[in-house]
Formats: C-alpha cells, structure tokens, sequence
C-alpha cells in the first residue's frame, strides 16, 4: 500500500514538473541595452585602417565614432581638412567641423542608406610615411560607395587621405588628423561629408 502511495505521489510530482512553468524549457535571449562595438581596440596604426573599412561596411556608428581622437581619451583634437574644391563648395560646414560633425555626417549618410544594402570601402596599398613610437602618419588612395537615397550627389567617392593617428591613454590608436585629396574629377570622401552634414 504503501508503496503505491510512493509511486502515485513520485508521478504526480514529475507530472507538475513537467507540465509546470517551463522549467526544462530554454528561454529566448534577452535584447542588448544598446548598439555595442565589434571592432577591436587599435593596438597598431594599421589596425586603425582594418576597424575604419569594417565600421563603415558594417554601418557601425559607435565604431565609427572611436576611430577619432578626442580630448576625453586622448591630448588631440581631430580635425579634418577637406579638398580645396570641398572646402569651397561647403565652406560653411567645413568652418565649424568636429568630431561631433563628422559622427553627425556619418550618421546621416547612414539614414539615408536602404536596409537591404551596405556601404563599401577600399583603401589602395596603405603605406606608413612617417612612424614613432607616439605617431604615425598613414597615406592611401580610397575608393568610397555609398549606396544612399540622396538624388543631388554622387554615390562613388574616390580620393586620397592621410591619416595622422597617435595612441590615446589606452594605447588605442585613433586618427587626430584627417587631410583628403582629390585625385580624379569624381566627387572625393569631402563631399560625401559636406553633403550629409547639412
């Protein structure tokens, strides 16, 4: 008697667990608070180039964002000087431009952008011109597309940049000067800026 007593109370607990709250079950992942970086920290300068073509192709502002010098991790301020032919036509924007600026232009171009499609970026054969062991300066031909909406500028960005980079206070790499070129009649990465800052 007894131990059918034990047999019916053991079935009814595993019947309870069972049927219970979902106990064996697996539970959905819970969402991330918030957009959360990908790339890692740029021990080197030519690691800042790596995270720069993966932030833009992955659309990734907070990315973006840390490949700049600021006065908050860093003893620069970036700047960025844009081609003589940009600098005219968006004499305005370029008068004021930041770091803030620049995130705020590429955010913009990013709006712009259907969903279903990704900027893409090359840097041509980037070279060290000049490296120590507190800078570096790193010069490349780039090749910029932009896939966006905006019907008054061009979506393919062609030119040349030098980036000046130094290590911040975590020894992370960022770039404090950004000097574009022009080097064909196509529209160069300043006017992708000048346009989207607006």
């Amino acid at each position: 008697m007894r131990c059918n007593g034990t047999r019916i109370g053991i079935a009814a607990l595993l019947g309870l667990l069972l049927a219970g709250c979902g106990l064996f079950q697996t539970r959905d992942p819970e969402s991330p608070v918030g957009t959360t970086g990908i790339n890692p920290p740029a021990s080197s300068p030519e690691i800042v180039l790596q995270n720069f073509i993966s932030a833009v192709q992955q659309k990734n502002l907070q990315d973006y964002q840390k490949l700049f010098s600021d006065t908050l991790t860093g003893t620069k301020t970036f700047v960025f000087v844009p081609t003589a032919d940009a600098a005219v036509r968006y004499a305005s924007v370029f008068s004021r431009w930041s770091k803030s600026a620049e995130s705020q232009s590429f955010q913009n171009t990013l709006s712009s952008i259907p969903s279903s499609t990704s900027p893409s970026l090359t840097f041509f054969n980037p070279t060290i011109v000049r490296f120590q062991s507190d800078s570096a300066i790193i010069s490349s031909e780039y090749l910029l597309i932009m896939p966006h909406r905006l019907t008054t500028v061009t979506t393919t960005f062609a030119g040349r940049a030098d980036f000046y980079t130094a290590p911040d206070k975590n020894q992370s790499w960022t770039i404090y000067r950004w000097v574009d070129f022009m080097t064909k009649r196509d529209s160069s990465w300043s006017d992708c800026k000048g346009a989207f800052a607006q």
